[in-house]
């Protein structure tokens, strides 16, 4: 155990600080509060905001679609700028190596193209239905592609990336190690979709965006890659429709 005051390392069970002897379990227990704390308002606040939108059947247009992305960035620029000293640092584009981004692109794309032959498989085949094509909600629009790209993929890419593999992913680390934080966050982010069919996948997918996280300290990876991911959905949304 790291003293605050001096930065000395105790055992694990120490009282005090063998160098300074500054008591050292009453300042852990409230810094472990607090994240915890952190942590449970900000995912319960886009838990309630998410099953509003599910339950409610709120986004029915693509006027309230716009609306419902304006209100989630806010949500999520608050809390980034509640967290901003611990999230920043994840933004440095020098951290970023071509050719790890460039296997991230084209297996992201190679995903897409899986996931969605098996969705429809699985929606065929299970319950001899459709697969619901999010790219429809956009096709009345003036500008229908880009508009979806832009909502589908570039807005969940940024904001959830920042909110999950950002400030969750941050404030659990103080709570506990990098390896259960992966597995924590990639559990919040399969329950706020709500698509119990589609655990299959998301919980994946999370799993390998904590990873880049985690060991490359950046989100930047983690938002190419959901970003090239999402966008290819629509792309292929795009072109079945045609």
């Amino acid at each position: 155990m790291r003293c605050a005051e001096c930065q000395q390392e105790n055992r694990s069970k120490a009282v005090f600080c063998s160098n300074c002897g500054k008591r050292l379990i009453a300042d852990e227990a409230p810094s472990f509060e607090k994240h915890v704390n952190k942590v449970s308002v900000f995912f319960f606040v886009l838990l309630g905001y998410i099953a509003l939108l599910r339950f409610t059947k709120f986004q029915q247009d693509l006027q309230t679609i716009i609306i419902s992305d304006v209100i989630f960035i806010g949500l999520i620029i608050i809390f980034f700028f509640i967290n901003f000293k611990g999230v920043k640092e994840l933004f440095n584009v020098r951290k970023l190596n071509p050719l790890i981004l460039l296997i991230i692109v084209v297996s992201a794309i190679g995903m897409a193209f899986a996931v969605q032959t098996f969705a429809n498989y699985l929606n065929n085949t299970l319950f001899d239905r459709t697969q619901e094509a999010y790219y429809d909600y956009y096709k009345e629009s003036p500008y229908p592609l880009l508009l979806s790209v832009i909502s589908i993929g570039l807005v969940p890419a940024i904001f959830e990336e920042i909110a999950f593999r950002g400030i969750l992913f941050t404030e659990l680390l103080h709570v506990t190690n990098k390896n259960a934080v992966i597995l924590i966050t990639s559990i919040l982010f399969t329950i706020l979709h709500f698509s119990i069919l589609s655990v299959i996948w998301l919980f994946p997918f999370a799993l390998a965006m904590g990873y880049l996280r985690a060991k490359y300290n950046t989100i930047l990876y983690g938002i190419a890659c959901h970003f090239t991911y999402n966008t290819s959905i629509v792309l292929i949304e795009w072109w079945l429709s045609k």
